[in-house]
């Protein structure tokens, strides 16, 4: 599963069945900064309208969240077949990553995904 930007604060609401936790529970992760929020002045639109940060959502269901340097760095990051990016600049290299984690699956695993 991949994600990138807003995308990870998606990722708490999907379920492992068999942990009954979310997929992102005990991974480290990213998403687009509270830093990059305040940069393009939405973060008081984002609290007034209590939409989740990436940050706060991910780090609730049991993530650490992991950021980039500066909030328009392409960072991405791999936890087994778990994709993260930070932001649109992060959007070739998580998919980069994302191919490679696919390329690695045992061949009747990939087989019996598509």
């Amino acid at each position: 599963m991949a994600a990138v930007c807003h995308g990870p604060v998606l990722l708490p609401g999907v379920i492992d069945a068999d942990t009954g936790k979310s997929i992102i529970d005990g991974k480290t992760v990213t998403g687009f900064t509270v830093e990059g929020e305040v940069v393009l002045k939405v973060l008081d639109k984002l609290t007034s309208d209590r939409v989740a940060l990436v940050v706060d959502a991910v780090s609730k269901a049991g993530a650490d969240y992991s950021s980039p340097m500066h909030p328009f760095d392409d960072y991405s990051i791999t936890g087994r077949r778990l994709i993260t990016g930070a932001n649109p600049a992060s959007a070739r290299s998580a998919a980069e990553r994302a191919l490679t984690a696919f390329d690695e699956l045992p061949t009747a695993q990939a087989r019996d995904s598509q």
